[in-house]
C-alpha cells in the first residue's frame, strides 16, 4: 500500500502540482489533435496511477484542477475520467460535475478514447511474446499501432517494453509495418486473448516490483482501452525517470535482486548469443563484477542501474569497489574487462544512459586499471569481514553455506597467527593505540562489514 501524505508532504507536492497542472492549462490551446491530447492527458497522470504515487497526492491534483475551474482544468478532468483508473477517473468526475455545475465545461476533441483494436497479432520469441495491435476510431482511415513485449522468465510473463504510434495514413499501414519483421512468424489472436495477456502481465508487473518505461507507461491506458480492458488492470505500476529502462525503487532490495538477476541473466547470455566470441571474462567474473556495478549504479543515481559517467568510473573503481567488494583476485584482475563489456551490452540494449558517450567510457576503464589494482592492493580500505569473506571465496568455500562457513571458520582460527594478520592485517587494538584512537571508533566500520557480508551472501536469481 502507498504511504499518505504527512502535513510536510502535502507543502512539498503543492507547488509540484500547481506547476503541474499550469502544464495542463497551457497544452490544450495548443493541440488540435485527438492522439496529442490523449498523450498529454496520459502523460499528467502517469505519476498520480503509478505504484509510487503516495495516498492523497491524487486528491491534491483533483482539488487544484477544481480550484482553477477553467475550461483547460475542465478538459483535463474529463479526460481523467475516461482513461484513468478509478482512484483517479472517480474524485476527476465527481469535480467535473460539480465544475460544470459552475458554467465551465470540458472541451474534449471529438474521438478522444475511441481508439479500437481492429487487427491483433501474436508472435513467439525465444523468451518473450510480441503484440501488435491495430487501432482505428469511428469514421477514421487512419489507424494507430501498439506494440507490447511481453519477456518471460522464471518468474513467469511481464511487461518489458512497447509503444503506441500517432495516425498513420490508411488501413494499409498495419500491413507494411508487419512485412519490415522479417525475422518475425506472427499469426492472427483475438482481442480477447490480447487483452488477457495484458493484464496478466500487468499483474506479474506489479507483484514482483518490475517497472514498465516512461513512454510505455503513457501509452499502456490507450492501449488498455482499445481491447476492452478495464483502466485499473495497467494501473500501479513502478514507472522509472524518463529515458531510463534499467531501473529498481531506490530503497527496495528485493526488488533490485530481481531486476538486477535478470539483467545479469541477460548480460551473460548476450555474452555467446547471436554468433558472438565467448567472451572469457564475462563467463568467468561477469555475474560477480556486473552485480557490483548494478549495486553502485541503483545505490548512486536514485535507482538507476545502467546510469554511468566518467566519474561514476572513477568512483567505483577507485572507492566503491576496495571498499564495499569482496572480490577475488581473478575478479579483480577482470573487472575493467568485464565493466567495458557490461557497458557495451546496456548501450546495446538502449539502457545506458549519462552525459558520456560510450567510446569515453570504455576507454576510462582502460585508464584506471593502474590506479584500481594500487586502490584494490591497499588493505587498509578493507575491513575484516570483508577480509574474511574474499578469502574464503579465494579458496573456493560458498559465504552462503553455513556449513561450509562453519568449517573453515574453525579452520581459520587454527592457523598460525602470521598466516591471520596476512590476511585480516595485525590485531586493530594495536594500530588504533599507536594513533590514539578509542575501539569504540570503529563501530561504523563493523556496520559496513555487516553490509558486505550481506551483500556477500546473495545468491543469483537464475532462470
Amino acid at each position: 500500500m502507498a504511504p499518505s501524505l504527512t502535513a510536510a508532504d502535502r507543502r512539498r507536492f503543492k507547488p509540484l502540482i500547481a506547476e503541474r497542472v499550469d502544464e495542463l492549462e497551457a497544452a490544450p490551446a495548443e493541440i488540435e489533435r485527438v492522439p496529442e491530447l490523449e498523450r498529454m492527458i496520459s502523460l499528467a497522470a502517469v505519476r498520480f496511477q503509478s505504484a509510487e504515487a503516495p495516498a492523497g497526492v491524487v486528491d491534491l491534483l483533483v482539488a487544484e484542477l477544481e480550484r482553477r475551474a477553467s475550461p483547460q482544468a475542465a478538459t483535463a478532468l474529463a479526460g481523467f475520467s475516461l482513461l484513468c483508473a478509478p482512484a483517479l477517473a472517480e474524485p476527476a468526475g465527481a469535480a467535473l460535475v460539480r465544475v460544470a455545475r459552475g458554467g465551465v465545461a470540458a472541451q474534449l476533441l471529438e474521438g478522444f478514447g475511441t481508439l479500437r483494436a481492429i487487427d491483433v497479432r501474436h508472435a513467439e520469441l525465444l523468451r518473450a511474446e510480441l503484440w501488435t495491435i491495430g487501432m482505428q476510431r469511428p469514421d477514421r482511415d487512419s489507424v494507430q499501432l501498439a506494440a507490447i513485449c511481453i519477456e518471460r522468465d522464471g518468474h513467469g510473463p511481464f511487461l518489458a517494453r512497447g509503444f503506441l504510434t500517432g495516425e498513420l495514413s490508411g488501413p494499409e499501414a498495419f500491413e507494411s509495418f508487419r512485412s519490415d519483421r522479417h525475422d518475425v512468424e506472427d499469426a492472427p489472436a483475438t482481442v480477447e486473448e490480447a487483452a488477457g495477456a495484458l493484464a496478466l502481465a500487468a499483474a506479474r508487473n506489479r507483484e514482483l516490483g518490475f517497472s514498465v518505461p516512461h513512454e510505455f507507461a503513457i501509452a499502456l491506458p490507450l492501449i488498455a482501452r482499445a481491447v476492452n480492458l478495464a483502466p485499473e488492470a495497467v494501473a500501479g505500476l513502478l514507472v522509472p525517470p524518463e529515458g531510463e529502462l534499467l531501473w529498481a525503487p531506490p530503497e527496495d532490495d528485493e526488488v533490485f535482486g530481481r531486476v538486477a538477476g535478470r539483467a545479469l541473466d541477460d548480460f551473460e547470455d548476450w555474452g555467446t548469443a547471436d554468433g558472438r566470441p565467448h567472451i572469457v571474462t564475462v563467463h568467468r567474473s561477469g555475474w560477480r563484477v556486473g552485480s557490483a556495478m548494478l549495486d553502485y549504479a541503483w545505490r548512486e543515481h536514485d535507482g538507476c542501474l545502467g546510469h554511468w559517467t566518467l566519474f561514476d568510473l572513477i568512483e567505483f573503481f577507485l572507492r566503491w569497489v576496495p571498499e564495499e567488494e569482496t572480490f577475488t583476485h581473478q575478479e579483480m584482475r577482470d573487472a575493467p574487462d568485464v565493466a567495458k563489456e557490461l557497458l557495451i551490452y546496456l548501450d546495446e540494449m538502449s539502457a545506458l544512459t549519462g552525459e558520456e558517450p560510450l567510446e569515453a567510457l570504455l576507454e576510462r576503464c582502460d585508464a584506471l586499471r593502474a590506479d584500481f589494482e594500487e586502490a584494490w592492493s591497499d588493505r587498509s580500505q578493507r575491513g575484516p569481514a570483508q577480509s574474511l569473506i574474499m578469502q574464503m571465496r579465494e579458496e573456493g568455500v560458498d559465504p552462503t553455506d553455513r556449513e561450509a562457513l562453519q568449517a573453515w571458520m574453525e579452520d581459520f582460527n587454527s592457523r598460525p597467527f602470521e598466516e591471520r594478520d596476512a590476511i585480516l592485517g595485525p590485531p586493530i587494538e594495536r594500530p588504533l593505540a599507536e594513533a590514539g584512537v578509542a575501539p569504540s571508533a570503529r563501530a561504523p566500520r563493523a556496520k559496513k562489514g555487516k553490509r558486505r557480508a550481506a551483500k556477500a551472501s546473495r545468491r543469483r536469481n537464475r532462470r
